[in-house]
């Protein structure tokens, strides 16, 4: 019943999903979960973070129908715990609209990504690499409806804010550069 232990199970869970150990890693939220309900009760904004990362999980192993679930029930918890325009809304949108995505619902996944966006460019700095994550969400939901200059419009200013927000390149830099590069690999889900 402590927050400190929610978080400690929280960040194993996180290691064991870098790591591809994704049962185990579902068992760590779940125990953080539990834990963060009995140390904080049941209005408490950081019972989001076990759904959400159930969620991240799910996606990682392709289940994306699963993955949708958990989304949607942190964005609930967010909607209902945190200011409307919350930068972990805004988390909760842009990884909603992944997995959207992934399940083909294009229309449904550009509004998440767009309200992400709104959100992200209002808080957070400009050339953060939230914004530009979303940015590329976006015009990747656009170009997957066919909307292609409303695609290459985001894509450019994203990778105008990308040279800023990681200005020694990186991984980061380069997943950003390949799905631009080549958004129908990046539309291509996954396999289980």
């Amino acid at each position: 019943a402590s927050s400190d232990y929610a978080n400690s199970q929280n960040m194993l869970g996180n290691i064991a999903r870098q790591e591809g150990r994704y049962d185990e890693s579902i068992a760590y939220y779940k125990r953080a979960e539990a834990s963060y309900r009995a140390g904080l009760g049941d209005h408490h904004p950081y019972l989001a973070f076990p759904p959400y990362n159930m969620g991240e999980t799910e996606f990682a192993r392709g289940n994306y129908a699963v993955a949708l679930t958990y989304y949607d029930r942190a964005l609930a918890l967010r909607r209902e715990l945190l200011a409307p325009d919350h930068p972990e809304t805004a988390d909760s949108l842009d990884a909603r609209s992944q997995v959207l995505m992934a399940l083909r619902r294009f229309e449904d996944a550009r509004a998440d990504a767009e309200a992400a966006l709104t959100i992200r460019r209002a808080k957070l700095p400009p050339d953060a690499p939230a914004v530009v994550h979303s940015l590329v969400h976006v015009g990747l939901a656009e170009y997957a409806l066919d909307h292609k200059e409303g695609a290459k419009s985001n894509w450019d200013e994203a990778l105008q804010r990308a040279q800023r927000a990681w200005p020694d390149g990186g991984a980061e830099l380069a997943q950003v550069r390949s799905v631009i590069g080549d958004p129908d690999a990046a539309l291509r889900p996954s396999p289980k």
